[in-house]
Order: C-alpha cells, then sequence, then structure tokens
C-alpha cells in the first residue's frame, strides 16, 4: 500500500512536544520516514509562531530540533486553493487546502473545526489516536 501522505495540524506538533502520546507517535513516524509529512509555508510560519509562546516553555533547544527534524524530513508544496469552508476559524482552511495541493491520506488534527468536516476529497480527517489504530 505504500508510505501514507499526511498534513499535520499545528496542534499535533505542539502536543507532541509537550507530552508522550499519540501525537508524539505520529510526529516521530514522519520524523523516521514512515510517513510522508507535507507542509506549505503558511503552516510552517504558524508552527514556528505558536512554539514561541511563552505559555509553552518549549527550550531552545526542543525548538531548534523541531525546526532541523522538519526542514529534514518535512516535504514543502505550495498551494493555490483558496477555501472557506472552517467558517469558525478561517486560519484553520490552510490545512484543508494543503490536504489537497498534497492529495494527503489523512489531515491529523485535535480540532474541533477540522474534525467535524470528517474529510476533504481523498483526505480523512481524525485525531492522532484514530490514526494509530
Amino acid at each position: 500500500m505504500g508510505q501514507k501522505k499526511v498534513i499535520l495540524d499545528t496542534n499535533i506538533f505542539i502536543s507532541a512536544l509537550s507530552s508522550d502520546g499519540n501525537e508524539r507517535e505520529v510526529l516521530r513516524k514522519c520524523l523516521k520516514g514512515e510517513l510522508y509529512l507535507y507542509l506549505t509555508e503558511g503552516i510552517l510560519k504558524e508552527i514556528l509562531r505558536v512554539l514561541e509562546y511563552p505559555k509553552f516553555k518549549f527550550t531552545k533547544d526542543e525548538k531548534d530540533s523541531l525546526k532541523l527534524a522538519l526542514s529534514e524530513s518535512a516535504i514543502l508544496i505550495s498551494s493555490n486553493l483558496s477555501l472557506n469552508l472552517v467558517k469558525e476559524d478561517p486560519s484553520d482552511n490552510k490545512f484543508l487546502e494543503a490536504a489537497i495541493a498534497a492529495s494527503a491520506d489523512f489531515l491529523i488534527t485535535g480540532d474541533k473545526h477540522l474534525l467535524k468536516i470528517e474529510n476533504i476529497g481523498i483526505t480523512k480527517i481524525l485525531r492522532a489516536s484514530e490514526f494509530l489504530k
């Protein structure tokens, strides 16, 4: 069946760095090359911005390690789509746009607005725990 193509929501990255759980396992699979991780410039900018939030208290080493790992393992794509499916939080649309642009198999998220959509095109939208089952 081959390696699956995935888009990870920012909350997956933050959870993966914050605690040992399903999100960390999904990110580990991406970084080890078991899954193809796709990012757009907009998603990458959001991840880097959120990593700097003082409430998360990530160390410089943790942030630098993630940045290096993403630069080595993620596939950067561009999307010229402009969707307006998530009215409650329009910034979430960038994950749907990336999923379509990458022809991703999965969009993995903890975001209730995205989870409510369930799928877009060929992309299934689910939680990390559901993905790992």
